[in-house]
Order: structure tokens, then sequence, then C-alpha cells
């Protein structure tokens, strides 16, 4: 490769430049600083009509057409969910806010009264894309990059002065080949993570892997894989949406136009970490957003199986599962899902479900990403 001219040459192609020349350089910088100002203030306008309009729909809302699948799936017609609207409060923009505050996440959703706040940014280097996020019981948000990062966590939190604070977590016997998810359990020694190495865009790999992990300690600088190899049992599939049901099983959901297909990987909290492949049982099928081109990039399910969240690219649901009735059935019966608010972020891909279940959070992909809160009011 050639590399840079000389200073010498440099002063004399600058010194052969005319006027006309110069004046037409100066030009260019000023208009493509102007067009990179309003590029700016337009982002900013855009993440608040977003959240005044509740995530209008972007190519992937609910329509009222009906969808029959296969004897195996949830057969449903796509629901036309209620739009919520608000307005991020201004006394809540700042630190990251983890925490709801009691009210019903699902009946909120439905009768828009969904409340909204926004973090500063983060700023931390190593968030370039963020591709799942999961909070735990102490109302830390944990991250993950997508495939290109190494194997590592991130926790953020709120300092002293509200600014959100970054902890990097290495994980050690893990490989970061695409992780697009990941979730809060419970293990057989209390809560985990399971980080979901799941992604598949070319539809080529013969296994992925789920990896648990102990949540890490506030000084904790490295933690301890135990991998779960898993194969499907009709080929591969790229998945960029992870549960963990209230059985202990993890809930593998696929990212396909229109529609997901789920898979289960049985007792993924408690069984013995294997390296030889662990077949998923398919499940069903349920229809996504508007059932034609929407496509499902994350989920979460709360702890005691009451509440589900769903996002895509364009949109939040927020999906109510009542005593008695599975995810799936849930999922495939249109009164029990509602539209949530949903922020403009850049390639969103991450969801989950705050400690009790009364909100959600979300970050998007990029540098410098915000984490958003969005929580039921107080009954």
């Amino acid at each position: 490769m050639t590399g840079p001219p000389t200073g010498g040459l440099r002063r004399s192609v600058l010194s052969r430049r005319s006027p006309a020349v110069v004046v037409a350089g100066v030009a260019v910088a000023l208009m493509t600083a102007l067009v990179m100002a309003l590029a700016v203030a337009l982002t900013v306008g855009l993440v608040s009509f977003g959240a005044a309009n509740g995530g209008r729909d972007l190519g992937d809302g609910a329509s009222s057409h009906s969808s029959t699948n296969t004897s195996n799936a949830a057969s449903t017609t796509s629901p036309s969910p209620a739009t919520s609207r608000t307005t991020p409060r201004p006394d809540t923009i700042g630190g990251v806010i983890a925490a709801g505050q009691g009210g019903d996440l699902a009946g909120a959703a439905c009768d828009e009264k969904l409340l909204a706040s926004m973090s500063v940014p983060v700023l931390d280097s190593g968030l370039v894309e963020v591709s799942g996020v999961a909070v735990d019981d102490a109302g830390t948000v944990w991250v993950v990059n997508d495939s290109g990062d190494s194997a590592r966590l991130f926790a953020i939190r709120s300092g002293t002065d509200g600014k959100p604070t970054v902890q990097t977590v290495t994980v050690d016997g893990a490989e970061n080949v695409d992780w697009e998810d990941m979730v809060l359990a419970r293990g057989p020694g209390g809560p985990i993570l399971v980080l979901a190495d799941t992604g598949d865009n070319r539809i080529a790999r013969a296994s992925v892997t789920l990896y648990r992990v102990a949540v890490p300690l506030g000084d904790s600088t490295s933690v301890a894989a135990e991998p779960i190899v898993v194969a499907y049992p009709d080929g591969a599939h790229d998945v960029e949406a992870v549960v963990a049901d209230v059985d202990g099983s993890v809930l593998l959901m696929t990212k396909e136009p229109g529609r997901s297909r789920v898979y289960r990987v049985s007792q993924a909290t408690s069984r013995p970490p294997s390296q030889a492949a662990v077949v998923a049982e398919a499940v069903g099928v349920f229809p996504v957003g508007n059932g034609e081109t929407s496509m499902l990039t994350a989920a979460d399910l709360s702890g005691d199986g009451s509440v589900m969240v769903l996002r895509t690219y364009g949109s939040v649901f927020v999906v109510s599962v009542p005593a008695g009735q599975t995810v799936m059935g849930a999922l495939g019966d249109e009164t029990r899902r509602c539209r949530g608010v949903s922020p403009l972020e850049v390639q969103g891909e991450a969801i989950a479900l705050l400690p009790g279940a009364d909100g959600y959070v979300t970050v998007g992909e990029g540098s410098r990403p915000r984490v958003t809160t969005v929580v039921a009011p107080k009954p």
C-alpha cells in the first residue's frame, strides 16, 4: 500500500490550487457541517416525536387480517393494538432509571397511559452495537454487543452525579460468534444471565450456543460461562429473541418476515453444561407486527410468566399472559397484545422487563446509546 505524500509534495500541490478551488473546498466544508447539524437536530426531534406518538408504526405495525399457521402453531388474527401516547418527562432525562412504579404494564399499554424517560448518552467506547439487554434484581442494566466484539458484558448504572457509569466484565469460556440477546433467569443457585449466541444471518450454522453466567458482582472483572450447544430439529434459523420460561426452559424465537417460530430448550437454566448439541423442540409459530414484513428482534418474559414484551425494529408490543395460559397461547390471542412506547433508536434490537414487570427498558445500537425506560403509572 502506498503511503501518504510527503510534506514537500503536499505543499507543492497546495501551492498550485487556484482561488476558485479553495473557495469551493471551503463551501463544501461549510455545507457538510450544516448537514451534520441538521441531522443531529432531526434525530433529537424524531426521538421526541416517536415517544410522543407511542413509537408509531414504521412499517411493522399490527394489521387486522387473519393468519393461519401449521398444526403446532398458534392460530391467530394479527392484533390491532392501541397506540400509547406519551412524552418523556423532562425531570427524568438524565441518569439511568431501571425501576418501575408498581403499575399494571399491560393495562397501561392498552389504556395508552405509559410513561417514558430517557437517559443521557452512555459514554463508553466499548458500546458500539448493543444487541441484548437484561435488568437484574438490583436494577443494573446489563447489555451485550453484537458479532464482532469479544465475549464481554457491560453493566450500566447511574453514578453519584446522575450520569451513567459502565462496568465491563469479560466472559471466560465463551465466544461471541453472533450474540443477539440475553435474559435474566433463575438458576439452581440464584439469578443467572443467559447469553444467546444465536444469530445466523446466513442461515448456515449447524448449532448455536447459550451461555449461562452468574450475575456478576459490582466489582467483578470476569465471570465464567457454562455453554449449552443447541441444534434445531429442522435446520438452521436466525434467532434474535430469547426468553426464559417459568419452568426453567428457554424459548428461542426466530427472526423472519411476518412471523416467528418458537423452539424450546428444556431445563436450559439448570441442565449440566454440554458441548454435545441439545436438540430444541419446535413448539409453535405466531405472527409478528403486521404479519407480513415485520421481524422480531427482541423479547422478554416476566419471572412469574404474567407479562411479555416483544420488539421489532419499529414497534414494541406488551402481551398479557393470564394464569393457566401458555406463552404460545397468549401470543396467539389478539386480545392479549397492545402496543407499547417504542423510541426511535438506531437499529432497535434490545428490550427487557424491569424486575417488577411494571415497565421495560430499551437500548439502541450505535455509539453513545441511551437507555429508555417505559413504565406503567402508579396504581
